[in-house]
């Protein structure tokens, strides 16, 4: 399907335009990782800041793996950035691909993120895509608000 289109289940499909990340890999589940996200990113973009960077767009949570799955799933929080930096400490940099992706809005409590994940998972497999084990949730930056407003990107082929 070319170019930005509506699925009859309630997403688009898109794609995402390669970007610069500074970015931090974790290993911490998604539950317990958005739980102590906002510590987590004022030090990451203070060492952005620090090693010459700025930000550049949303907050850009990336998994990999089964997004109906939590088992196996690697997670790295990336903010892209411009101006010349270098991976930092346990900060990292790097360019990536255009994303092929359906996307979906959020918005609600954290909690329900994982389920309106496996949700569109359900939806974009039910319509004969194939995933590339690449998901993306983008958060808006200064989003502080107690419902979280995000677009739930799943890679796909």
């Amino acid at each position: 399907m070319p170019g930005d289109t509506a699925a009859p289940s309630e997403f688009v499909i898109k794609t995402v335009p390669p970007m610069s990340l500074f970015y931090l890999q974790s290993a911490k589940p998604l539950p317990e990782l958005m739980a102590s996200l906002r510590g987590t990113l004022i030090n990451m973009y203070v060492s952005l800041a620090k090693s010459g960077g700025s930000a550049d767009g949303p907050l850009q949570i990336i998994l990999s793996g089964d997004p109906g799955s939590a088992a196996g799933v690697e997670v790295q929080l990336g903010a892209p950035f411009r101006g010349s930096t270098g991976g930092s400490g346990r900060y990292r940099v790097r360019t990536t691909e255009p994303f092929k992706c359906a996307a979906q809005s959020f918005e609600g409590q954290g909690e329900a993120l994982a389920a309106a994940l496996a949700q569109l998972a359900e939806s974009v497999r039910a319509s004969q895509y194939a995933f590339t084990g690449e998901t993306r949730i983008v958060v808006p930056q200064g989003d502080g608000a107690d419902t979280l407003s995000a677009e739930l990107q799943i890679g796909i082929h």
